[in-house]
């Protein structure tokens, strides 16, 4: 499965200068409004990795109750499978794999907010939504991803994007106005 080469390669991107301490700080695992995004380039194979709190897809990260969320968790869903609406890959790609991640049935992936006033008592559920996407690429001396999202979902302000390209690493922050990526060999 595409995973297992993009995970390895995820741990590296880990233990990389992008990723200090005060990076983690900045741009915590769960952050409203933001979102990361890795993408790795391997031979003629293209991953990106979405990171998101639900929020920024629906509005609301915790267990859909209502029928109306229910509906709307289905359709946010139903958009995702289709990656390249959101990731418009230049010189095209050819779509592989699109898996999404809903964790809402498990319980055990919430985490505890500290209300505003510092006390621990407060508790929310705050629920991640991963994309993996494989593309495999004809043509790859050049490749410009533009992450459409923001179109799509209001939610997003900000995508730490950080990707891995012909032995090189690289790292941006994108939103609306700025939301394209290029891979291309050092000149």
């Amino acid at each position: 499965m595409y995973l297992l080469p993009a995970a390895l390669l995820i741990s590296g991107l880990l233990c990389n200068p992008f990723s200090t301490t005060a990076n983690a700080q900045e741009h915590g695992a769960h952050t409203h409004g933001e979102a990361d995004v890795l993408i790795i380039l391997e031979g003629t194979s293209l991953f990106i990795t979405l990171e998101s709190p639900a929020v920024n897809l629906l509005g609301f990260e915790h267990t859909p109750h209502t029928d109306k969320q229910k509906q709307l968790t289905k359709d946010v869903v139903a958009k995702l499978q289709k990656a390249e609406h959101f990731f418009a890959v230049t010189p095209a790609c050819v779509l592989k794999n699109n898996s999404v991640d809903f964790p809402f049935e498990l319980e055990n992936t919430s985490t505890h907010h500290v209300s505003t006033n510092g006390n621990h008592t407060s508790k929310e559920h705050h629920h991640d939504v991963s994309l993996n996407v494989e593309w495999e690429c004809k043509q790859t001396n050049k490749l410009e991803i533009d992450i459409k999202i923001f179109e799509e979902f209001k939610g997003f302000n900000s995508i730490t994007a950080q990707w891995i390209a012909f032995d090189r690493q690289n790292a941006a922050k994108l939103n609306k106005h700025k939301s394209v990526v290029i891979l291309e060999p050092a000149q």
